[in-house]
């Protein structure tokens, strides 16, 4: 029996090396090795006051807190490893004289159950500066534009100034803070929460997580108001030098505005009125022009609308030299007119022909017919400026004289009267 066992005994050595060889590719087939990549791995920092204490700040430069992840195990470990399961730390404590603190990647799961850890980066990488603070007053903006017809009128918010610390190159870099509102197509006014956002002189955003603020956003009314257009109403006073007239031609630039409010008070707006004391005439002999601020004038509540318009508006008022000419008035010339029921009025004591000159600018003189100007006495305004309801009969009244002549013409005497004989009809 024993020679028996004894027989073939480097086959039986064989067969058994062979089974365990089976065994172990039946194992590797049935659960492999498998390699796999995690990405964007955060790396958490420990320990920062390491740093802090010192009347120190870091920035992490290179997004070097994030890192990619290789791992090498079975397919039945990886199957259940996911990046949750990963966890990589750099302690601040182990800061390099080179500023890098190495990278720590553990796992959840048994060290004996994974075969191999790679990682992208090894060392998270940092800028240690001094830190800095600084206080910044918050330039409140708006973006979009309001709905149509309507403008952005004040801009207020609840806080106005925020306090900065961080590196200080990054610090020193920060010259504005700004918070915006968007207005896009609101018709009424708005309240909103807008982010603080940091720039430098080239009007670049700051983007840096290692500058702290201590508010990051400020609450934001704006008011949005209706607008109109309205014209510009001038008065005049004064005169021109003797011998000059105005012609009546005003003109301005713009001659309309277009002004912004509250409906409610829009509505009773029909125009912007500019008082006469801004234009004065007085002793000019030439065409005048007057710069006048639209924004003295407006009323309470009321802006201008167009942020391109200065508010300033030019008024040019024409001025002409004077001309004359005389006509010969008779009595015949003179019409009576309005005679109450049961009178007769004549014009008596009248050494005719009389002279009269007119006088006015040229254009209007033009269109005197001078052969035919004719007078007018109107009875019912006699009586009326006389203070009187009944004539007196034979009795004689002054009175004035009007004539047919364009209004800027004038006598060369204030008034031109005649006497004038009632009797009863």
């Amino acid at each position: 029996m024993k020679k028996r066992l004894t027989n073939n005994i480097g086959l039986k050595i064989l067969a058994l090396l062979a089974s365990i060889i089976l065994w172990l590719i039946v194992v590797n087939i049935n659960d492999p090795e498998v390699t796999k990549t995690y990405e964007g791995i955060e790396v958490e920092i420990l320990n920062t006051d390491a740093v802090t204490n010192d009347g120190k700040t870091f920035e992490i430069l290179e997004n070097s807190n994030y890192i990619n992840v290789t791992i090498t195990a079975k397919k039945s470990v990886m199957s259940a490893l996911g990046k949750e399961n990963i966890h990589a730390t750099a302690d601040m404590s182990q800061l390099t004289f080179m500023n890098t603190v190495g990278i720590n990647v553990t796992t959840d799961r048994s060290n004996n159950d994974i075969e191999n850890i790679k990682l992208s980066s090894v060392n998270l990488k940092l800028s240690i500066e001094d830190i800095a603070r600084k206080q910044l007053v918050i330039n409140m903006k708006t973006s979009g534009k309001p709905g149509e017809g309507y403008i952005t009128g004040d801009v207020r918010s609840d806080r106005n100034i925020v306090q900065l610390s961080g590196p200080k190159s990054v610090i020193d870099s920060i010259v504005s803070a700004e918070a915006v509102a968007d207005i896009t197509g609101m018709t009424s006014d708005i309240s909103t929460s807008a982010e603080i956002r940091l720039y430098d002189a080239d009007g670049k955003q700051i983007r840096s997580s290692s500058v702290v603020k201590n508010i990051n956003a400020i609450n934001v009314t704006v008011e949005i108001l209706g607008t109109k257009r309205v014209p510009l109403k001038y008065e005049i006073m004064g005169t021109p030098v003797n011998g000059y007239a105005l012609t009546g031609q005003v003109t301005s630039t713009p001659e309309s505005v277009r002004i912004a409010g509250k409906p409610s008070t829009l509505a009773g707006i029909k125009e912007i009125s500019i008082p006469e004391t801004a234009v004065n005439v007085t002793g000019q002999s030439s065409d005048m022009t007057v710069i006048v601020d639209v924004n003295k004038y407006l009323p309470d509540g009321i802006m201008l609308a167009d942020s391109a318009f200065n508010g300033k508006a030019t008024i040019v008022v024409s001025i002409e030299k004077e001309k004359s000419v005389t006509a010969e008035i008779t009595a015949k010339s003179i019409s009576i007119t309005n005679i109450p029921r049961g009178y007769d009025v004549s014009i008596v004591e009248f050494e005719e022909p009389v002279t009269v000159t007119l006088i006015g600018i040229p254009e209007d003189i033009e269109k005197i017919n001078t052969s035919s100007l004719t007078g007018m006495i109107n009875m019912t305004t006699v009586m009326e400026n006389l203070g009187i309801t009944q004539l007196e009969t034979d009795h004689y009244y002054s009175v004035p004289v009007t004539f047919s002549i364009p209004v800027n013409v004038r006598t060369s005497v204030d008034e031109f009267v005649v006497s004038i004989y009632v009797t009863e009809k």
